[in-house]
């Protein structure tokens, strides 16, 4: 016969006592309650009903321990490992009128109730351990930490008790003002109650649930897993009902239910597997007394276990594997020390160290005489006036007792705690003065930035004997004497090529009588990125001709002033286009130009800053002049590469937008393609082009020659001055 660790048997009496320690995801959620039916009277001693193979196939292979109260034999626990191929039926003590039985996660205790008292026992032997006034009871684990989750109707509350084995230690704590009997879900967000009303509490966000359930009040378990489930004995005793909370919708509905086995008049006392969510036992009455079943969730699967009389009962699945233990933080004062005295009225500051070896402290609260001041949750750990806690702020004389309490991420908890005196003085200490004198509060820095600090302190009645500076609420360094300085150039590396970002410092200046004063004050580091140009046009390639009016387009960056300027050969001299287009004016980014008369295939623009800087060239662009041998205003390349020949006297409309031929000669569009303004959505310039080409055909064409006759003289008289103006040129590049 197999026997299970920690459980004693007929064939090994000193079965080595299982020490509990389980994973986070493998908690216990169970539940039985007082009922409102009459019990029919006791029947046959209980027996096995199913054998051991039987069972494992019932549960995927897996063995487990089950126990239950006999009604038959005065409600007296009994317990079975379902490992042993015998399967025999232990009494547990002698223990009588036993309710509420609850394994732990490691299936090697167990809690009961008699009465309203609660109690825990091994199942390996061994004495009974008193928890206090208590109802039903589940095993819980938090943050590596066993618990004992309680109700009491007495107190009309829900409670939790650390645990040691199967000894409670510490005070209990209050989770809930409410007296919640249905257990406590494995991830510890859930509690619930079917007794007096269905209800569910969540624990993280206090909301309670009550009116979504439905079926009438009866027992019932939440799920020992994180699934957000809960088993319900309808009130008709014919169905147990298992519900799902859904996120989504924010409330429970029903998620399954599991009818009373053929037969049986009705169900009793349905709870989850201690640390399964896969499995729940039940009793049903056959008539002659409560036979044990064993339910599966998924299939409905059912099982008769034991045959008998029995009444409450638990079931444990498996085995478990311990974690390591959890090594409590440590914490200690830094200052002030223990028995030191003070002269009132005592500003008093307190700092103190904490540690956790194998994880992270969460809070450190500070008491004095007994009585919270505050807690701190991250580094450094620091209580007193600059922080404005009233209790420590001008102290009168007496004797102080100072405690601190410092909690890890899994519940563990330790303290620390010191004696000091305030005595009366003659004349009060007056605390020290310290001020930046830079950087000042509000400045912006370049990155990556070396920040140089330089402070200053002084203390009217004494001497200062500590300053510190704090970045971001760390210790840079603290200076004992005069020049107060911090920086890059004094080896900080905290103060070294500090990127972009908004920082807070604060200076901690302390005199001879232990008076503090500080001084705050935020900087921000920003990126700064170099001024630059790009050209857009003209593009490599394009062909502009002269006395047209074209776009000289650019995007900028950290610049609001740009110069204009064009060469027709590598060789020549930049010509000043324009020597100022700031981001005022309508010309901004988009320059129009009217193409001067110097034709070339090697024409570049560029475009700098006003003072020269960020410089850019366009591609390599053509000039040409306008030729024009049937005098319509276009030029005759420009007509052969469009129409293929030059019949076109400029004013028709080839694609139909509107601009006529000339017109788009002229703005160095495509006549093929039709681009006009959208209606309602032109500016003057375009509404004028539109109007001129819907002129008279004739009207237009003598406009067209007129215009040539313009820009012929305009390009003659351009070159003649460019040539008297040629020295005054700058030659750029």
């Amino acid at each position: 016969m197999r026997t299970r660790p920690g459980i004693a048997s007929p064939h090994r009496q000193e079965a080595k006592e299982v020490i509990m320690r389980t994973s986070a995801i493998r908690h216990i959620s169970v539940l039985v309650l007082a009922s409102t039916f009459t019990i029919p009277p006791s029947a046959e001693a209980a027996s096995m009903a199913a054998d051991r193979s039987t069972i494992q196939d019932f549960l995927g292979g897996s063995g487990g321990v089950l126990v239950f109260a006999e009604r038959g034999d005065s409600y007296k626990l009994k317990w079975v490992d379902l490992d042993d191929s015998a399967l025999t039926i232990h009494t547990l003590s002698g223990d009588a009128n036993c309710y509420d039985c609850q394994l732990s996660l490691d299936g090697a205790r167990v809690y009961y109730r008699i009465g309203s008292t609660g109690y825990t026992r091994r199942l390996s032997g061994g004495g009974r351990v008193t928890i206090g006034s208590a109802g039903t009871g589940w095993w819980h684990v938090s943050g590596g930490v066993e618990y004992l989750v309680y109700n009491y109707d007495g107190a009309g509350k829900t409670y939790r008790q650390r645990m040691d084995g199967i000894s409670p230690t510490g005070s209990r704590e209050t989770i809930y003002g409410k007296s919640f009997s249905a257990g406590i879900s494995g991830d510890g967000r859930w509690i619930g109650e079917t007794y007096t009303t269905q209800r569910a509490y969540d624990l993280q966000s206090g909301k309670e649930y009550s009116g979504c359930f439905s079926g009438g009040n009866c027992s019932g378990s939440m799920s020992p897993d994180s699934s957000g489930r809960f088993l319900h004995l309808l009130g008709g005793h014919d169905q147990v009902r298992l519900w799902q909370y859904s996120s989504s919708q924010d409330t429970w509905n029903v998620l399954k239910e599991f009818g009373k086995p053929s037969g049986t008049g009705e169900w009793q006392r349905p709870r989850y597997a201690a640390n399964d969510a896969r499995y729940f036992t039940a009793v049903a009455n056959d008539g002659g007394g409560y036979d044990l079943y064993l339910v599966r969730v998924a299939d409905k699967a059912q099982l008769k276990l034991v045959s008998g009389d029995c009444w409450n009962s638990c079931l444990y699945v498996g085995s478990s594997t311990p974690p390591p233990a959890n090594t409590p933080p440590d914490v200690s004062f830094q200052s002030p020390a223990d028995g030191d005295s003070f002269d009132a009225p005592c500003d008093l500051a307190v700092v103190a160290d904490a540690s956790d070896a194998d994880g992270s402290i969460v809070s450190v609260k500070l008491y004095l005489d007994g009585t919270l001041v505050r807690h701190e949750g991250i580094a450094p750990y620091e209580w007193g006036p600059p922080q404005g806690d009233a209790e420590l702020t001008a102290m009168p004389a007496g004797s102080y007792a100072l405690r601190l309490l410092a909690e890890d991420d899994d519940g563990a908890t330790a303290e620390a705690s010191i004696d000091i005196t305030v005595s009366d003085a003659q004349a009060p200490n007056a605390p020290p003065q310290v001020e930046f004198l830079s950087p000042a509060d509000g400045d912006t820095l370049d990155a990556p930035c070396d920040l140089e600090v330089l402070a200053d302190a002084s203390d009217a009645d004494g001497s200062v004997v500590s300053v510190k500076l704090y970045l971001d609420g760390t210790l840079v360094r603290h200076e004992g004497i005069a020049p107060y300085e911090w920086g890059a150039s004094q080896g900080d590396a905290e103060l070294t090529a500090m990127p972009a970002g908004s920082y807070a410092l604060r200076l901690l200046a302390e005199d001879d009588d232990g008076a503090t004063a500080e001084a705050t004050i935020g900087v921000t580091v920003i990126d700064v990125a170099l001024p630059s140009i790009t050209v857009l046009s003209p593009a490599a390639g394009d062909v502009w001709y002269a006395g047209t009016t074209r776009t000289i387009a650019w995007s900028v960056q950290n610049l609001d002033d740009c110069t204009i300027m064009y060469r027709t050969d590598p060789s020549d001299y930049w010509h000043v286009v324009e020597s100022s287009v700031d981001s005022g004016d309508a010309a901004w980014l988009a320059y129009p130009w009217t193409v001067p008369d110097t034709p070339s295939d090697a024409c570049q623009v560029i475009v700098t800053g006003y003072f020269g800087e960020a410089p850019a060239e366009s591609g390599v662009f053509e000039i040409n002049a306008v030729v024009d041998g049937d005098a319509d205003g276009m030029d005759d390349g420009w007509e052969a590469d469009h129409f293929g020949d030059l019949a076109r006297d400029g004013t028709l409309d080839a694609d139909g937008d509107g601009l006529t031929d000339y017109d788009e000669f002229m703005a160095g569009t495509d006549p093929g393609v039709a681009s006009p303004p959208p209606p309602g959505d032109h500016n003057a310039d375009e509404e004028a082009a539109y109007a001129f080409s819907c002129a008279p055909r004739r009207a237009r064409a003598t406009a067209a020659r007129v215009v040539s006759t313009i820009l012929l003289i305009f390009v003659v008289a351009r070159y003649v001055a460019r040539r008297r103006s040629r020295r005054e040129h700058v030659r750029v590049g």
